[in-house]
Parts: structure tokens; sequence; C-alpha cells
């Protein structure tokens, strides 16, 4: 799935004018899809307890029907289905079980864990250097050790959100205390590094994105 995650990404530069790869939309939750499909549909069984995933269990799941050799696979609707003798994973995947996925791909195919977007045209994607960005608690290197991914992505997370949230809702205190708690534990549970204000330029981090990236001005959401 890390390969295929790899082959869309570059897919995106080469054919979107405006495709924006941000901190959480990209390096999370983009490839987290990529990871659950493999953690979470593979089949656990006593002689493969780390899990197998095939074809036939994908199509199962998402109702397809056909032979991808033969090129006739249709999707059915409303045939999405457990695979028959299929066993899901016997143990909890968590925060900790995602960032070991996410570093992994990444170590594959570094583009994976980039920040940037194109710039108007097609084939112009520019990244941001992540040394600007960390403000020397860590430096690019070691973003991909222990939890300090995860540590990172979550604290931009937690830093953009009353500026988001000030578009959705009327009164913040309540959705900001709910992101606060919900973003804190695992913060502190992960032994994540003490951050300074993320800042790019001189500037909020995700200021900054959405106005070098016009995907990310586009849509008015940096993370």
């Amino acid at each position: 799935m890390a390969s295929w995650a790899s082959k869309r990404w570059h897919d995106s530069v080469q054919t979107n004018p405006y495709f924006y790869y941000g901190p959480f939309t990209g390096m999370i939750a983009r490839n987290a899809g990529f990871a659950f499909i493999t953690r979470l549909f593979a089949n656990h069984t006593d002689g493969n307890p780390d899990g197998v995933i095939t074809h036939d269990t994908l199509k199962s799941f998402f109702g397809v029907y056909g032979d991808r050799e033969c090129g006739n696979m249709t999707y059915r609707e409303g045939h999405e289905q457990i695979p028959a003798n299929w066993y899901r994973h016997g143990a909890p995947y968590g925060l900790i079980e995602l960032n070991l996925d996410v570093v992994s791909m990444t170590l594959k195919y570094p583009e994976l864990g980039s920040i940037g977007g194109n710039v108007g045209t097609v084939n112009s994607f520019t990244g941001v250097d992540l040394d600007d960005v960390l403000g020397g608690v860590l430096n690019a290197g070691q973003l991909l050790e222990g939890n300090n991914l995860l540590c990172f992505v979550l604290e931009v997370v937690k830093m953009a959100s009353p500026n988001y949230l000030n578009n959705l809702y009327t009164t913040l205190e309540a959705p900001l205390e709910l992101i606060t708690n919900i973003i804190a534990t695992p913060l502190l549970d992960l032994s994540c590094p003490t951050w300074d204000d993320l800042t790019l330029n001189g500037q909020p981090i995700w200021a900054t994105l959405e106005q070098e990236f016009s995907g990310a001005n586009k849509s008015a959401r940096a993370l």
C-alpha cells in the first residue's frame, strides 16, 4: 500500500496544479487511509498472526466483483461484506501503531513525509524545509525517530484549532476545550518534546502555508 500511496502522490503532482500536501491532511490523514486498509482489513489467523491482505479480501470488503487481470472488475452497491473465514486484528491499533506505520512508509518513500504543494501549475511541487519549522527542538532527520512525527503533527493541529474553528463556531469555548482535551492526552502519552510556537517565515506555520500554496489558500485550510 505504501508504493500505491507514493504513486498516487506523484499522480497528483503531475495532474493537479492545486495539489496541496499538508502536515496533517497529507502526512497523517492521507497516509493513515492507506495504513488502515492494510492493518484493519488483513486476515489475522493463527498461521498468520501479523495479517495477510489479498485482492480477494479487499474485493469482498469493497463489494467488487470480477477479475482485475481481465479488466472486468465492477462495484456492486450494497454487496460489501466481511470475507468468509476472516479474523480481525487481535491487538489495538492506536496512535503509536499509526506513527510506526507512517514512519515506515516515509522511510521508503520520503515524499510521503513532506509538507508543500504545487504552486499553480502541474509538476511544480515545492516542499517546506522542515528545519525552518521545528525551531531547533528537532531537525528533519530526528522527525522520523520515536513518536516525533506524530507529536509534530498533533502540535500543529493543536495550535491551529482556534484559528480554524473561528470560522465554524460562534462560541469557541466548548469545541476548543474538546480539542484541547483530545490532543493533550496523546501528547503526554507519547512523551512529546516541548514545543515553542511553530512558525515559518516569522508567522504561524499555517498562515505561511496558505500564502505560499494555492491549494491551501483555495480551501482556506492549511492543515
